[in-house]
């Protein structure tokens, strides 16, 4: 029993033998991921239909394996794009992050932070590293928090300037508000935020006003 396939490849001709070989060569190459081309035979008996077969399945792994790598570029691709737009998106949004609390050197030790629209967790976060980090940088001895476009009624915002007030502090600079609205006030007081050695004024140019005041006098 354990020849008889020494006996059946015994019966077949050299160029039988060739065949067999090079299809059995060709379909191991293509199944360890190398894509090489299957013999192909106009032979009509049984070694012409194997080798048909042989070369039909290795067409179609062949194509398969080519479909897998068109996929998987594909998916590449995507996932470069989404990165590429993630990025994007994430550098408009530290754009519009800026340009809705802008730091402004108003005055030779005087910084301006208008504080526009509603306040969330994060922004506070970002603006009072902003804040703090300007006022490093500029050496900046008063900072006026211009709250007139700020949203009403929002406590975030009056926690953001409580925790700025004693941050400013610890820098040796002195945080005055200016455009307070009658509900900003309310809040501060119902929730005993700790903001009465912060002066505040009704309007910006009052702020600017006592802030250069305030500037000529640490510097006389």
């Amino acid at each position: 029993m354990g020849d008889t396939p020494n006996r059946l490849t015994s019966r077949l001709l050299p160029e039988e033998k060739t065949l067999l070989r090079r299809l059995g060569t060709s379909l191991a190459s293509i199944l360890q991921g190398n894509l090489v081309p299957v013999p192909e035979t106009e032979r009509r008996d049984e070694l012409g239909i194997l080798a048909a077969l042989a070369n039909r399945i290795g067409r179609e792994i062949v194509t398969a394996r080519q479909r897998d790598e068109a996929m998987r570029k594909d998916l590449e691709d995507r996932l470069t794009e989404l990165r590429q737009s993630y990025a994007q998106q994430e550098q408009l949004l530290e754009t519009i992050r800026a340009l809705s609390s802008p730091l402004l050197l108003v005055h030779q030790g005087v910084l301006l932070l208008p504080v526009i629209g509603h306040m969330s967790v994060e922004r506070s976060q970002s603006i009072l590293s902003t804040l703090l980090d300007g006022i490093v940088a500029h050496r900046a001895h008063v900072v006026i928090l211009d709250l007139t476009s700020a949203v009403s009624g929002d406590a975030t915002t009056s926690a953001m300037i409580c925790r700025a007030s004693k941050a400013v502090r610890l820098l040796g600079a002195e945080l005055i508000l200016s455009g307070v609205s009658a509900e900003f006030a309310r809040i501060a007081v119902a929730e005993q935020f700790a903001l009465s050695s912060t002066r505040s004024y009704p309007a910006l140019r009052d702020a600017l006003s006592a802030a250069r005041k305030r500037v000529v006098t640490l510097g006389s």
